[in-house]
């Protein structure tokens, strides 16, 4: 009796499921029969929304482009924070559509600048391996320890990004983001005329050259003075015997090292002193970058989903309503 009970809830178990798939079968099926009714209904309404949305997301694709210009710049005599300040100025500018101010620093399109911005180009590895003074090649690297230190402390990438950080690089990129394409003068040159502006900065350049130039003309003198030392050396190692005293090898090995130092600090001084030629020094520039998002170009295939969208969504909201409406008088009726 026990099992016959069982076998006959299983059986109606399964004819409960049954019923359900079947019904929820049945229910997209008229869901999807009533959305072709209502498509042909609205038909004439359906397509004009199609070709109003296609045709105004065309439109859009075609006028809603950005152009990005970056120049990759040099900020000489400890002017890292200027720079970030003044772009940060600027940007400021360009939010509140201060036309006037742009076009007196020489943008005279000032309406299509969007944004300006700038960011370290992250180079741990020259920053470490760069060379001060006369211990470039010496085995304790301040840097190098540093680093280390703080990155078993925190996240070595967060560290690199930071702002604090960011100040000891030595490139970094400025961008600016247009709605038109332009050419160099349009926007690049008057931003960095107008970075390359400050009094104080250029006194600190004018110092700063000549400071450097005396540096490399007395590092030529000793350069010469070690090859003269060097020559005399070998002058008395030859007419003397065949033998070279321990002290002479001393001497000899410190001159070469001392030689070899200020030929590599000369090497990146007439480097430096080609960088020194502006506060902000560019280096190079790409123009005309189109920037590229995930709706670049879809706009024709969005704005008819949201016209259609919408338009459902208004008649699925009357149809809501009237079936309500008509449920209520009906009870009222009654």
């Amino acid at each position: 009796m026990t099992k016959q009970t069982e076998t006959t809830n299983h059986e109606i178990d399964i004819d409960a499921v049954s019923k359900k798939v079947k019904g929820f079968i049945s229910g997209i099926n008229d869901s999807f029969f009533d959305g072709i009714l209502f498509i042909k209904r609205y038909f004439i309404v359906v397509i004009a929304l199609i070709l109003v949305g296609g045709g105004y997301g065309f439109y859009t694709d075609k006028n809603s482009n950005l152009y990005q210009h970056s120049i990759i710049v040099t900020p000489n005599f400890g002017s890292v924070d200027y720079l970030y300040e003044q772009v940060k100025g600027l940007n400021g500018k360009v939010i509140q559509g201060d036309k006037k101010f742009l076009n007196e620093i020489g943008i005279s399109e000032g309406q299509y600048v969007a944004k300006i911005e700038v960011e370290p180009i992250v180079d741990i590895y020259n920053f470490i391996n760069e060379e001060n003074g006369l211990n470039i090649i010496s085995t304790e690297n301040v840097k190098y320890f540093t680093f280390r230190q703080i990155s078993d402390k925190r996240d070595m990438t967060e560290v690199l990004e930071e702002q604090a950080t960011a100040k000891n690089y030595k490139n970094h990129v400025i961008t600016i983001t247009t709605s038109q394409q332009a050419d160099k003068k349009t926007f690049v040159q008057p931003v960095l005329d107008y970075l390359n502006s400050s009094s104080y900065f250029k006194e600190v350049q004018t110092e700063a050259v000549k400071n450097l130039d005396i540096k490399i003309a007395e590092n030529d003198s000793m350069v010469k003075q070690s090859n003269e030392i060097l020559s005399h050396m070998s002058q008395n190692n030859g007419h003397g015997s065949n033998t070279v005293l321990l002290n002479e090898k001393t001497g000899l090995n410190d001159i070469l090292v001392i030689k070899d130092q200020l030929i590599r600090q000369q090497a990146a001084n007439k480097v430096k002193r080609i960088d020194y030629s502006s506060i902000i020094k560019e280096s190079a520039s790409m123009l005309n970058v189109k920037k590229i998002s995930i709706l670049s170009g879809k706009m024709k295939f969005i704005y008819p989903l949201v016209l259609l969208g919408l338009f459902f969504a208004i008649m699925s909201f009357r149809k809501y309503y009237t079936k309500q409406m008509n449920k209520r008088n009906d009870i009222v009726q009654d």
